[in-house]
């Protein structure tokens, strides 16, 4: 028996100090196929399709360019099959595949059907040699009828693994793709399903999965004044920076360009690290190791934070290292009225953080950049202040 889409897609929700974000994608993806008619084939004909093109681009074996093909063609065959769908399948090595989805023939069929094992990605990298292992586990996985068997790993366009490697067998797909795929092949009749589709469309877009539909106006004239704003921010960040280290304290790590005297590298991405207390105070145990931070993040890789409503942001806050304070039971009221104050608490860059952000439209009421900078700086010092004047308790 399956799922309701309601368990599934509440299964891996956002906590206080989590965000299970490709979990949760995981099992939304899962809940959609599940409900939506015809939507499991044309998932699975869009990945292998995917993957042909990726054969091609790796510059894969002949044998495996043709395999693959041969998959493709098995697809487009396997007509109006017994489609089941599971998530975090076990695996005989102690591993558990993110999706897996069986297009099993239609009874009395002499075709095979389809056996997909997808490794979804999402922020995070591989795990050691879990793709080598999947492409071993899958062959020993019982299934009632033959079938082919494929491993997939779906991940955002231009994804490559910091760790490990993609082996040759194991076919690369992009999420765009499937966007795309499902905006144009899915024909969907009953007005619930269509519904529900259009919604898991809308998902997509906004974990930033999905491309939008044209290249409009306001996107265009973004694209062609880029240069513009990275220098517009990068002297925002450069006057900020002036005032804090003048109004709260000397700058301590921060962003730097390369070279052999590097020096802080002010713009999108940039960060800086200061003490967390002003000049004349001593900080609070409490603590521990974390260190206040501000600078100019994409919030797409803010795990944790939701309802952002634009790419690149201003972070100012604190940044916890392994004595992580939220995390004590003594300091649930603290983190409330942080949080009541503006805070949010996410992850990004391998720490956990609690800090306000402050979105570029929002310094407009100031016409220069050294006011905008001024501006933002004093934001940052007043952020830092709100956490210096009420540390955690415990």
């Amino acid at each position: 028996m399956t799922s309701s889409l309601f368990r599934r897609v509440t299964r891996y929700s956002v906590g206080s100090v989590v965000d299970p974000r490709e979990n949760r994608l995981t099992e939304v993806t899962a809940a959609v196929v599940e409900q939506v008619d015809g939507l499991a084939q044309a998932l699975v004909r869009t990945l292998l399709r995917s993957g042909a093109e990726d054969a091609t681009r790796r510059e894969l074996a002949v044998a495996e360019m043709e395999r693959r093909e041969r998959l493709i063609e098995m697809a487009e065959t396997v007509a109006v099959p017994r489609v089941h769908v599971s998530t975090q399948v076990a695996t005989r090595q102690g591993r558990f595949v993110d999706l897996e989805i069986l297009l099993r023939p239609a009874v009395g069929a002499l075709n095979p059907g389809l056996l997909v094992w997808v490794e979804v990605k999402h922020g995070a990298d591989l795990h050691g040699d879990q793709l080598d292992v999947y492409s071993q586990d899958i062959r020993l996985r019982p299934v009632p009828e033959h079938v082919e068997r494929v491993v997939v790993l779906l991940a955002p366009r231009g994804w490559t693994p910091v760790m490990g490697v993609v082996p040759s067998n194991v076919l690369m797909a992009a999420w765009q793709s499937v966007g795309r795929a499902l905006r144009r092949d899915v024909v969907v009749r009953p007005p619930e399903q269509a519904w529900l589709l259009s919604e898991y469309i809308r998902y997509l877009k906004e974990e930033g999965l999905s491309d939008p539909e044209a290249l409009t106006t306001a996107l265009a004239l973004a694209l062609m004044e880029f240069n513009a704003a990275w220098d517009a921010v990068a002297g925002i960040c450069e006057h900020a920076d002036s005032v804090a280290q003048t109004d709260w304290g000397a700058r301590g790590r921060h962003q730097k360009t390369r070279g052999n005297a590097p020096v802080p590298a002010f713009g999108t991405g940039y960060w800086a690290h200061y003490d967390r207390n002003r000049k004349s105070q001593q900080p609070s145990e409490n603590w521990r190791g974390a260190w206040f931070e501000w600078g100019l993040r994409d919030t797409a890789d803010m795990q944790g934070l939701e309802n952002t409503r634009g790419t690149w942001a201003f972070v100012a806050g604190v940044t916890f290292k392994k004595d992580n304070p939220t995390k004590v039971i003594a300091n649930e009221q603290w983190l409330a009225r942080r949080m009541a104050e503006g805070f949010q608490y996410f992850w990004i860059g391998g720490y956990y953080r609690l800090a306000r952000l402050r979105y570029p439209d929002e310094l407009l009421r100031d016409t220069t950049l050294e006011a905008q900078g001024r501006q933002l700086g004093c934001w940052v010092v007043g952020s830092f202040g709100a956490l210096a004047d009420d540390p955690p308790p415990a």
